[in-house]
């Protein structure tokens, strides 16, 4: 239902729960209802904001965040592609925590001053099993609504 500006059709995974607006900023968090063996539930968290960058800058300034955020950080990927006449700004690394060696994927949509992210993260022993899943989400997601009324349900 692209064109519809008043919704999202970000689609939630079927058997995970999702959390509308649970801080500012924060469109939504989604997880599994049950976490995998590793421990670490995987998440996708859906942000707004408004922006004065291009989708290349914006790009940049997240790579320069992230490296200067994250210890024994790697850069996997970072592109800007065409997705239904939209740039998307997208960016894969991967990084260590006390316990889990995480992979986190984000894509960023810029439109009208606004840039949507939606970030994706899950141990690197699960996320095989969820990487499918995270681009499926992704590729739901219509950047170009004014307002999110709701997040699409699984069919």
């Amino acid at each position: 239902m692209r064109g519809d500006r008043s919704h999202s059709l970000l689609r939630v995974p079927d058997g995970w729960s999702v959390e509308h607006e649970p801080r500012s900023g924060i469109v939504a968090t989604m997880t599994p209802r049950k976490a995998p063996d590793s421990g670490l539930a995987p998440a996708i968290t859906l942000t707004r904001s408004s922006t004065g960058l291009g989708v290349r800058e914006h790009l940049d300034q997240l790579r320069s965040l992230v490296e200067h955020t994250f210890d024994k950080v790697d850069i996997e990927d970072a592109d800007v592609y065409d997705y239904h006449d939209v740039d998307v700004a997208y960016l894969r690394f991967f990084h260590r925590t006390p316990r889990h060696d995480v992979i986190v994927e984000i894509w960023n949509w810029l439109v009208d001053g606004q840039v949507w992210s939606m970030a994706a993260s899950a141990d690197h022993r699960d996320h095989p099993d969820y990487t499918d899943v995270f681009d499926d989400v992704a590729a739901t997601f219509d950047p170009t609504v004014r307002e999110v009324r709701r997040l699409a349900r699984p069919a």
